[in-house]
């Protein structure tokens, strides 16, 4: 019995006098690899490094470290790091390494381009330069951004909260920035438009803010064609194919509709015209649309007719020239005559029918001459012609000339010879044009 009791106290001594097998601090044999800047992985070889709780670079902890195994440690070069051991630490102690890790200045960051240049919150932009791997924040005229790097990329995406700057980005070297602005794209708003009522080809203009982006326009679910006049104001034409509907414009941020609706309609353009007889005979005069916009003018179709027995017969069609003139032969005979326009549906107006007030031509192989001028010859050279007035001058009709005889107004002339009322200022042999 004094044997047994004798044993158990030796063996409580030996338990309580003797140290636990796992506890033991952590070596450190090597690193790779023995040089980096800050950001940049080093692998850590040793032992027990088990339940590692810290690892510093040179007595800065790194952030970012993993335990791998018993024998490894992966951890990233922290800021602020400077050139000394590296040592990692667990419950028991602290390993430090016999040779230093030398930590090499970052070079800062250079952007060379970006693209896109504007874009709404969220969208992708990639950025290109150089030295980007190891930048540690982007941000967007102040506001940070998410992003993934590489030596020469950046991805990001507009943030929220951005407003339009430069895209800066940094590292432990430095900053650089985009020479210029990155635009944050808003929803387009509409505050007012004008004309509210048209027909097609009507110009509209648009009125709010955030348009300088925008892509499309709408007249109901009619696509239109536009143009930005600044970031507050738009202009757009009215499309065919409806008749009352909202005006919708879009950008890659939203999109914003009119309030009122868009009336399309018709309208009807009246048209005055001219008529003057002239020797041997000649039918000339201008179509003028009575609101000043020409609409009517150009390729108008004029019917000049003649009163014969009680009913007017169309004895010519001409059309009108670039500048609504027209001038054309008819058969010399005596009677009254008038000018009649014709609606031409190219030109997508309803242009009124109109008839000019009556001429008359009272005898053949003579009549009254240009300008309104009486019978007589004609003067040398011009065509159509202008009655001779023993030399008194012509000017042509709407210039700064003082007469006494005017031209046709609308009526080009051809000059040959020696011009003497001096029409064809340009020597092209055409006058008055």
């Amino acid at each position: 019995m004094k044997r047994l009791a004798i044993a158990a106290v030796v063996i409580g001594i030996m338990f309580v006098g003797a140290p636990p097998a796992f506890a033991v601090a952590p070596t450190v044999s090597s690193f790779n690899p023995t040089s980096g800047m800050v950001g940049d992985s080093v692998t850590i070889s040793g032992t027990d490094f088990t339940g590692a709780s810290d690892v510093s670079f040179n007595a800065t902890s790194a952030v970012v470290f993993n335990v791998d195994s018993d024998i490894q440690v992966t951890a990233t070069v922290p800021s602020g790091a400077t050139t000394g051991a590296i040592s990692v630490t667990n419950v028991d102690g602290t390993g430090t390494s016999s040779t230093n890790f030398t930590v090499v200045p970052t070079p800062p960051p250079v952007i060379t381009s970006f693209s896109p240049h504007h874009g709404p919150i969220g969208a992708a932009v990639l950025i290109t330069g150089s030295d980007l791997d190891h930048v540690t924040s982007v941000d967007f005229n102040g506001t940070s951004a998410s992003f993934s790097a590489s030596t020469t990329q950046i991805t990001t995406h507009v943030p929220a909260g951005a407003v339009t700057g430069p895209i800066t980005v940094t590292n432990e070297g430095g900053s650089d920035a985009t020479n210029v602005n990155f635009e944050v794209v808003r929803r387009p708003v509409i505050s007012s438009f004008s004309p509210h009522k048209g027909p097609v080809g009507t110009i509209v203009t648009l009125f709010g803010s955030h348009f300088r982006w925008v892509t499309r326009v709408w007249f109901g679910q009619r696509g239109a064609k536009f143009a930005v006049v600044s970031d507050a104001k738009l202009k757009a034409r009215v499309p065919k194919g409806f008749k009352d509907a909202r005006i919708r414009v879009r950008n890659a941020a939203g999109q914003d509709v009119t309030g009122l609706a868009f009336h399309q309609r018709k309208i009807r353009i009246g048209t005055s015209v001219t008529l003057g007889l002239h020797l041997h005979l000649r039918a000339a005069g201008v179509v003028n649309a009575q609101n000043n916009t020409h609409a009517c003018e150009a390729r108008r179709l004029v019917l000049i007719q003649r009163l014969i027995n009680g009913s007017w017969h169309t004895i010519k069609k001409v059309r009108t020239g670039a500048r609504g003139g027209y001038n054309v032969a008819i058969p010399d005979q005596p009677g009254t005559y008038r000018a009649v326009t014709i609606h031409k549906k190219a030109l997508r107006l309803d242009c009124l029918p109109d008839v000019s007030p009556t001429a008359k031509h009272e005898h053949a192989g003579g009549g009254g001459g240009g300008g309104g001028g009486g019978g007589g010859s004609c003067t040398p050279g011009y065509s159509p012609c202008l009655v001779y007035h023993g030399g008194a001058d012509y000017d042509c009709a709407g210039g700064s000339g003082n007469g006494p005889y005017y031209t046709t107004p609308g009526v080009v002339y051809h000059v040959s010879g020696s011009d003497p009322y001096g029409l064809d200022a340009d020597n092209d042999g055409l006058g008055c044009e």
